[in-house]
């Protein structure tokens, strides 16, 4: 038999604890609060259910990231979108300068691809990881 004293104490407990919208996958969905992540070919959709908000984004990091936003009401979805555009941008940047680094002929056109590679890459870097911010 439990005590009284103790089943209280363990319900005062319980009520202090924060409600955390847990992500979790179903499928190929990913789920966080009213919000469904869904994975597609190029991209991913961010679906909340209670409003009906679509939003189309480039990596899983910003779908969750804004997942996450609306999950808990905060209003970042505008820098969480420029965040996931400016990813897109310089991730396409990368792999145009990596093939164009392959079929350099000059060592000095080589340098200069090679240096644009590691801004592009750097940038994609910096993006995710402010993203990552609004995730943990």
């Amino acid at each position: 038999m439990i005590k009284h004293s103790l089943l209280k104490d363990l319900q005062s407990l319980v009520n202090k604890i924060e409600v955390i919208d847990m992500p979790y996958q179903k499928g190929n969905h990913i789920r966080i609060g009213p919000t469904i992540i869904t994975e597609r070919k190029r991209d991913f959709t961010v679906y909340n259910t209670k409003t009906g908000q679509e939003y189309i984004l480039f990596c899983k990091t910003g779908a969750v990231a804004l997942a996450k936003d609306m999950a808990n009401n905060r209003r970042n979805r505008d820098r969480i979108i420029e965040l996931d555009r400016r990813i897109e941008k310089n991730y396409m940047d990368a792999m145009f300068y990596k093939h164009s680094l392959k079929r350099a002929k000059t060592s000095f056109r080589q340098e200069i691809l090679a240096t644009r590679y590691d801004i592009a890459r750097a940038e994609t870097r910096a993006a995710k990881d402010k993203l990552d911010n609004f995730i943990f």
